[in-house]
């Protein structure tokens, strides 16, 4: 699920890019500041893609490392994510978009507490 996400989200930029932008960074810096109010917010969804990126190329090349990289790192790459994610949601999003971040973002609550859960016993 990593995996495709990932790999949506890069559908997701194309297509924006494609179809929304021209390929013009300067129409998608424009477009994040006449919605976001702040142009520059466009290199977080940059950072965002390569993190995410990142995050699954390790976990395909490195899968050792990857699972037993330290749980700060882990929790830190999904916060990052999850607080891109968020404000995305509030700021572009109308509210389908931020009842589905809801609604996501309960399931991985409940994904979580659910695997602690196991672990214990």
């Amino acid at each position: 699920m990593w995996t495709l996400g990932c790999a949506l989200l890069l559908v997701h930029i194309a297509v924006a890019f494609h179809l929304g932008h021209g390929w013009s960074h300067q129409m998608a810096w424009e477009h994040t500041r006449q919605v976001g109010g702040y142009g520059d917010g466009i290199f977080v969804n940059y950072v965002f893609a390569l993190v995410w990126l990142a995050d699954v190329l390790w976990a395909w090349v490195g899968v050792d490392s990857y699972r037993a990289r330290p749980r700060w790192l882990t929790w830190s790459v999904v916060g990052f994510l999850a607080f891109v994610v968020f404000n995305a949601a509030v700021v572009f999003g109308g509210w389908g978009s931020r009842g589905a971040f809801g609604l996501g973002l309960l399931g991985a609550a409940l994904g979580l507490v659910s695997d602690r859960c196991r672990a214990r016993r």
